[in-house]
C-alpha cells in the first residue's frame, strides 16, 4: 500500500489479487477526476465493468465497487449484447442551432427595414423568432434602438 505524498487528498493505491491497481480518491479529487474523465478511460471502464460481470460478480457488486449504477450497467451490458460494442455514442449531439445562419444577409434585412421594432421585424423575417431573439440578433450586430422621448415632470401631473 502506498500513501500519497499530499496528505490533503488521501490518496492510497494498491493492487488486487487480480492485477487491477486500486486507487482511493477522496470525494473531491474523485468527483473532479470523473468529470473530466476522457473517452477511452470512460471505454476501459465499460469493459472492465462488463468483464466482472462476465466473471460471474453479480451486477449489484460491481454496481459498488465501481460506483457506477446498476441501470447504468445494465444499459451498457444491453449495448454490448445487441450491437457487440462497448463504446459510448456520439455525434448526435448537435447543440443549439442559430436562428440567424447569415449575419450579412441579416444585416440587410435590418438596413432595409429601418424604424421597425422588434415584433415588427420577428413577423417580416423569414425565419420564426420571437422579438426578443430578434433583439439580441440585432444587439450582436452592434445596432441600438431608438429610444422614445419619456414625458418630464411637468408635462405628467
Amino acid at each position: 500500500m502506498v500513501e500519497c505524498a499530499d496528505s490533503r487528498h488521501a490518496t492510497l493505491c494498491d493492487a488486487d489479487s487480480r492485477g487491477f491497481i486500486v486507487v482511493a480518491f477522496c470525494s473531491a479529487i474523485l468527483h473532479h477526476w470523473m468529470c473530466k474523465i476522457p473517452t477511452e478511460v470512460a471505454t476501459l471502464t465499460r469493459i472492465r465493468a462488463l468483464k466482472m460481470i462476465d466473471e460471474g460478480i453479480l451486477i449489484t457488486q460491481v454496481s459498488k465497487l465501481l460506483k457506477i449504477s446498476r441501470d447504468t450497467l445494465h444499459r451498457w451490458k444491453n449495448r454490448r449484447d445487441h450491437t457487440g460494442d462497448v463504446k459510448a455514442r456520439f455525434g448526435y449531439q448537435t447543440g443549439y442551432n442559430h436562428k440567424i445562419s447569415d449575419m450579412e444577409e441579416f444585416q440587410k434585412f435590418i438596413d432595409q427595414n429601418p424604424g421597425k421594432t422588434h415584433q415588427q421585424l420577428a413577423d417580416l423575417y423569414p425565419v420564426e423568432m420571437s422579438a426578443k431573439t430578434m433583439g439580441v440578433w440585432i444587439k450582436k450586430l452592434g445596432y441600438t434602438r431608438k429610444k422614445r422621448a419619456s414625458d418630464t415632470k411637468n408635462v405628467m401631473h
